[in-house]
């Protein structure tokens, strides 16, 4: 009987990813964004070129199970950035 692949997932390497960051609590630092964050640099440490086309990426890992993530798109992924992006900014520069 022969086996066809159909496709191949990247895996291991995003297990040490997230095994590391939950090693230093960087899920919990993150806050309520922390899956949309660490899917975009556990993306961007693997191949960087994966940002521009998360969705795709994404279809090509595991990440959905890791990081508890559903329904993952780039519109969601570029609103949850502004919304970082924009608490940072006003945490760290709005109000000293």
């Amino acid at each position: 009987m022969k086996h066809i692949v159909l496709y191949v997932k990247v895996y291991g390497s995003l297990l040490v990813l997230n095994h590391l960051a939950n090693k230093i609590s960087l899920p919990s630092i993150l806050g309520e964004f922390a899956g949309e964050l660490l899917s975009l640099v556990y993306a961007h440490c693997i191949d960087y070129r994966s940002i521009n086309q998360m969705t795709h990426w994404f279809q090509r890992t595991d990440l959905n199970l890791l990081l508890n993530l559903e329904g993952v798109t780039e519109a969601r992924f570029l609103i949850t950035n502004y919304r970082c992006f924009k608490r940072i900014f006003k945490t760290h520069y709005l109000e000293k």
